[in-house]
């Protein structure tokens, strides 16, 4: 018979995206009175919030996962305990969010591209590697060395993984209009152009 911890379903990223979420919801303060009824007033409140129904067990579980991984703290406010994310598990969160906002597609292009230019130094080379996977995973294109394109609007993405990956001041988000020699680029995302031969 499996045990609760080696199920691999017992780990949701939903359910843990939930306690994340609702841990940042300042409507939730101090809404436990005492330590020993913290997780249930929890997921009550993931219930009541977020919609998601899960027993107290798997609360308790992704609880104690999440505060081993230092992504939410127990602090007791004025009027009791409650949960607090910390800055790792801020940046989790916003991480978690652009994960689960994909980039829609337009019916007919504006005829507008979206440019990211981004100059991450080397010291901070795993911040650089994480903003280049996220860009070839919403379907940008390399343009030249740290310029990135993309047909389509996306502003609300890049600037939450600007946050995300700690490059707000090192990345840019351009909306230019098409430019010479650009057929080809159209041509590779399908936006119904031939290239000129």
């Amino acid at each position: 018979m499996k045990t609760k911890q080696n199920d691999k379903n017992f780990i949701s990223p939903n359910l843990s995206f939930s306690i994340l979420k609702t841990a940042n919801l300042s409507r939730v303060e101090d809404a436990a009175v005492n330590r020993s009824n913290i997780n249930q007033t929890l997921m009550w409140l993931v219930d009541k919030f977020l919609n998601h129904n899960y027993p107290l067990y798997r609360i308790n579980y992704t609880v104690r996962r999440l505060r081993e991984r230092k992504l939410i703290k127990m602090v007791r406010g004025p009027n009791g305990w409650r949960y607090e994310l910390t800055e790792e598990g801020q940046m989790a969160l916003i991480k978690y969010e652009i994960k689960q906002r994909p980039v829609p597609k337009q019916k007919h292009w504006d005829k507008k591209w979206r440019i990211v230019i981004f100059d991450v130094r080397e010291k901070r080379k795993k911040h650089r590697n994480a903003i280049r996977g996220l860009l070839i995973s919403l379907g940008f294109k390399l343009l030249n060395k740290s310029v990135w394109i993309f047909p389509y609007p996306c502003d609300d993405v890049v600037e939450l993984a600007k946050t995300a990956y700690g490059v707000r001041h090192d990345a840019i988000y351009l909306v230019c209009n098409r430019f010479n020699g650009d057929e080809w680029l159209a041509f590779d995302f399908n936006l119904g152009l031939a290239p000129v031969a």
